[in-house]
This record gives C-alpha cells, sequence and structure tokens, in this order.
C-alpha cells in the first residue's frame, strides 16, 4: 500500500499532460521520467523508457536535411552516389 500525498498538490490532467509533453519532446524527461511522477510502471531500458528525445524541427540550418542523406548502415549516401554526365559529343550525334 502507497500513500501519496503529492497527488493531492498535482495540476488538473490536461495541465500535468501539456507539461508533460513539452518536458519530453524538448529533452527534459524521459518516458520514465514522467511514469515515475504519475506512479506507473517504468518502461524497459532496452524499450527506450530512459532516454532523451528533442524533436527534430530544431536544427541548425547546416544540418536541414541530413538525416534524410543517412543510409541503413550510417554512411551519407551522397558519398557513394556517383553522377552521370551526358558527354557532348553523343548529345551532337543525336541531333
Amino acid at each position: 500500500m502507497k500513500f501519496n500525498v503529492e497527488g493531492l498538490f498535482r495540476g488538473d490532467y490536461v495541465s500535468r499532460m501539456n507539461g508533460y509533453s513539452i518536458a519530453r519532446q524538448n529533452g527534459l524527461m524521459s518516458a520514465n521520467d514522467i511514469r515515475e511522477l504519475e506512479n506507473m510502471d517504468r518502461i524497459p531500458a532496452e524499450e527506450g523508457g530512459d532516454l532523451y528525445l528533442i524533436n527534430g524541427n530544431m536544427l541548425p540550418l547546416s544540418n536541414a536535411g541530413a538525416f534524410a542523406n543517412i543510409s541503413e548502415n550510417g554512411k551519407d549516401e551522397q558519398e557513394s552516389e556517383k553522377v552521370l554526365e551526358l558527354d557532348k559529343s553523343d548529345k551532337r550525334r543525336r541531333q
């Protein structure tokens, strides 16, 4: 049995959830931090319960789109792409 006095001082449900959402999206709290405050069971660390995440829309301009250029093996896709150019002499032959 657990007597939780802190529950008496909590705000309303909507205010708490909005605050948790902001804290989670800005990397201030993990899912387990929030779950502990709500007296819920922890999510195992291997399932990501202790990860601190940030919203990906706030990046320096120089990093914009960087995630899309990384392949599954972690290498930059642009490094492995080859650009084939049309030979000017080929173009003249076709005309």
